[in-house]
């Protein structure tokens, strides 16, 4: 029997998490619980981490990726590799592994510690564009997202982001998007899904849409891109978000863990792909 971990960041099981647990127990697989919301002992978490072929880490919270990392290191595959947050996932390194394989995104800055250093890449972006994005590199959910439309404004963003969080902080040119953003989600080398995210303001994160998302067609052009990024950035599953300039295709930042409840008609098929896929990485893993 093959055996499958399981890590999720809620007090208790949500209905998705149940969709993926009945279709392995479907298929005789045995799951393995770790709970990010309750108290792990280290030791519990190695063992049972050794007894796991491959373990899903359905959670983007920082102590899920701990977690993970801690089942990493008995050897344990995890899904998505942690390094994709840390370093890939990185909302900054995303913008340079776009630009060394020219990929289409958003002019963007790392900015400066010193906040009148940080003037000059503020300056430029409002004028190019009418408006500044403000961004934690390791933002989620719109957290730690804002526009400026003044380099006062922006300055007075990046002193409360840094209040509130000290990871690092980029400038992002602002693309005027019609209050929606589109999200491809890619799953071994290919697209599962594609969706739009709409919104009444110009923050699109999807996360209070009511009922399902628009679907759109991914034409073979966008798919191509898509999975080029997945690659680049060694994180197979994931979920890409898009928007449109000028009528070409803009990457805004790409996501492990993506959300697969914006269609409830998809989430069964979409979990059984990721099980097939997860039963892939065990059989590769453990014949070496």
């Amino acid at each position: 029997m093959t055996t499958i971990g399981y890590i999720y960041a809620d007090n208790k099981l949500l209905p998705e998490d149940r969709v993926f647990l009945n279709l392995a127990r479907e298929k005789n697989i045995k799951v393995i619980l770790f709970p990010a919301a309750r108290f792990l002992n280290l030791a519990k978490v190695k063992n049972l981490g050794r007894k796991c072929a491959v373990v899903l880490n359905n959670s983007a919270e920082r102590e899920s990726m701990e977690i993970a990392k801690v089942i990493e290191s008995v050897g344990t595959p995890i899904v998505d590799p942690t390094r994709s947050l840390y370093y890939f996932e990185d909302k900054w390194m995303f913008y340079v592994h776009c630009k060394k394989y020219n990929i289409p995104t958003p002019e963007t800055y790392l900015l400066p510690i010193a906040i009148g250093q940080c003037y000059t890449p503020i300056e430029r972006l409002i004028k190019k564009s009418g408006a500044v994005i403000i961004k934690n590199i390791f933002s989620d959910n719109g957290q730690f997202v804002d526009r400026a439309k003044t380099v006062k404004q922006a300055i007075e963003m990046i002193k409360k982001f840094r209040k509130g969080e000290r990871a690092p902080l980029i400038a992002q040119e602002f693309i005027k998007a019609a209050h929606k953003v589109y999200r491809v989600m890619v799953l071994d080398g290919k697209v599962v899904q594609g969706i739009i995210k709409k919104s009444k303001s110009w923050k699109c994160t999807g996360r209070f849409t009511k009922g399902d998302a628009p679907s759109f067609h991914v034409t073979p052009k966008l798919e191509k891109m898509c999975v080029k990024i997945s690659k680049i950035l060694h994180i197979p599953w994931c979920g890409i978000d898009l928007m449109r300039k000028n009528r070409e295709w803009i990457a805004i930042e790409a996501n492990s863990s993506p959300g697969m409840d914006f269609i409830a008609g998809d989430i069964e098929n979409l979990y059984k792909q990721l099980l097939k896929y997860l039963l892939s990485i065990s059989e590769k893993w453990w014949k070496l």
